[in-house]
């Protein structure tokens, strides 16, 4: 399983984008047929998020899936912000920044307050984040690899792109160690879809994660889902469309 909870050195990084495009469609499809199906969350503006949730080698898996009826001019804007694309000057989507799309998490998920790039290697971007939970709990210290994929589209007019996180085999520097902040991992698919047709955009992501320190995997599990659809209506404040 090219896609799992893992750490992963630059060496043991999956090089070939056609893998990692059929390990994480394959992932994100699979969710609806046997995934078990959870909470729906409701927010404001009529913004609902469906959970989804399985275990993979020992490890829970939840998904959040939300559909949202988005303009074209919208659909980009949501685009640059979550995979860090453009429209070019042929109307193709380019990348210039590889790590453009996890600096700009920070500024729209709550938990998330600092985003350090540290390196790119053949497409992965390797990241060191600081998550703050609430109460009294220590900083979480994140190190991974991202790799997001351009937009593809197919016969339908439908057009898909996905984002893979997984685990970098880095310890917490040594700054943040003496902070306190207790290191964390997180992996996960996201996978973005829109319809030209229905104007129809599809946010899927799934993730195995744990916050590490004392915090129980099953008060962990309890209390992940909600935090992570959150996300969706977060999303769309950012971007001034609730």
């Amino acid at each position: 399983m090219i896609i799992d909870t893992n750490q992963y050195s630059s060496e043991q990084l999956p090089k070939s984008g056609e893998e990692l495009w059929s390990a994480a469609d394959s992932i994100s499809k699979e969710v609806k047929d046997s995934w078990k199906k959870g909470k729906l969350y409701k927010f404001n503006k009529g913004i609902e998020v469906q959970t989804y949730s399985t275990t993979k080698k020992g490890e829970q898996w939840l998904c959040r899936i939300s559909k949202h009826k988005l303009s074209k001019p919208q659909y980009s804007k949501v685009l640059y912000t979550l995979l860090g694309v453009e429209e070019g000057p042929e109307g193709k989507w380019i990348m210039p920044d590889r790590s453009r799309r996890s600096i700009i998490e920070a500024q729209y998920i709550d938990v998330l307050k600092r985003v350090n790039v540290e390196e790119e290697v053949n497409g992965w971007v390797r990241i060191n984040s600081q998550y703050e939970l609430s109460g009294p709990l220590a900083a979480r210290d994140f190190n991974q690899w991202v790799y997001p994929m351009e937009p593809s589209k197919d016969a339908n007019g439908v057009e898909s792109s996905l984002v893979i996180s997984l685990r970098a085999n880095t310890d917490t520097k040594p700054e943040n160690k003496a902070k306190g902040h207790v290191p964390a991992w997180y992996v996960s698919v996201e996978r973005l879809e829109y319809n030209y047709t229905t104007s129809e955009f599809t946010w899927l992501n799934c993730s195995a994660s744990d916050a590490g320190g004392n915090i129980p995997k099953w008060l962990q599990s309890a209390t992940i889902a909600k935090t992570v659809a959150q996300d969706v209506p977060n999303l769309f404040d950012y971007l001034g469309m609730n």
